[in-house]
């Protein structure tokens, strides 16, 4: 019995380590994602990258011919 209670707390701190090991790296990549998220945020709200004047685009396809509604 005091062998089997053993083996239990011994595996009980194994999987501890394990699950704070794998909590640390999570956190690791939350942050990194951030990190990233910011950096992505700043490049892609550039007023440099935004389209000053929208032009009118013409409808794709085939011309239409005159009094042809749609």
């Amino acid at each position: 019995m005091q062998v089997q209670l053993k083996r239990a707390s011994e595996d009980r701190e194994t999987q501890n380590t394990k699950s704070q090991t794998t909590v640390a790296y999570q956190r690791a990549a939350q942050k990194l994602l951030a990190a990233a998220l910011i950096i992505l945020i700043g490049f892609y709200d550039n007023a440099a990258l935004l389209q000053k004047t929208a032009k009118l685009a013409e409808p794709a396809g085939m011309p239409t011919r005159p009094g042809f509604k749609y």
